[in-house]
């Protein structure tokens, strides 16, 4: 106890009196915000903290409320002006695709071009990825996806809604030389 207490007294007396550690800053009361109390032990101070001969060199952090501040009134900024800062930052965003995928989409059950179907083998991945290329070049409006479902390789194309939407871009697909191509039934991403 007496040297717990003695331990208290020097600490203190080598503490200036205007640095606060990291610990004492969070542990603060403000106005309108909760209070925080920290139990731990020294060991852990030392290691947030920094050792007590470190402290005294160091110069205390700012608090940096003003910046908090300005990030909370973002926050809170009505709706309308919000939507017009993401149209600037969209129009100021350098596009180098065409294609542009909606920016909020939702899984849902839809259809997909399929226009490969591989074996489980490097050959049949390598073309897989080769039709997606054709078909992004081909069709560059809509989402084209190699995906390996065992234990065959896949290169489907479109985030169709309805069957007859699919069905109305498969003629185009087969024209183009994907004679094979069908429409199946998958989870798409749709827009909202």
């Amino acid at each position: 106890m007496v040297i717990g207490l003695s331990f208290i007294i020097c600490h203190l007396s080598f503490t200036p009196a205007g640095a606060q550690t990291f610990t004492q800053r969070i542990q603060q009361q403000h106005a309108g915000e909760g209070k925080l109390v920290i139990h731990h032990d020294a060991t852990i101070d030392e290691l947030v903290n920094g050792k007590p001969e470190q402290r005294r060199t160091q110069q205390p952090i700012a608090n940096n409320r003003r910046n908090q501040d300005r990030t909370d009134q973002r926050h809170q900024d009505p709706p309308q002006q919000r939507q017009e800062e993401e149209r600037q930052q969209e129009q100021t965003q350098p596009t180098d695709s065409v294609i542009t995928s909606p920016r909020r989409t939702r899984k849902a059950m839809g259809y997909r071009i399929q226009a490969f179907t591989g074996n489980d083998s490097r050959r049949d991945q390598q073309k897989a990825v080769q039709v997606k290329a054709t078909l992004r070049q081909l069709f560059p409006q809509h989402q084209v996806y190699v995906s390996y479902q065992h234990p065959r390789w896949l290169c489907r194309m479109g985030d169709f809604a309805s069957y007859a939407d699919a069905q109305a871009v498969l003629s185009e697909v087969r024209q183009s030389g994907y004679e094979s191509a069908t429409v199946v039934r998958a989870r798409v991403n749709l827009p909202y």
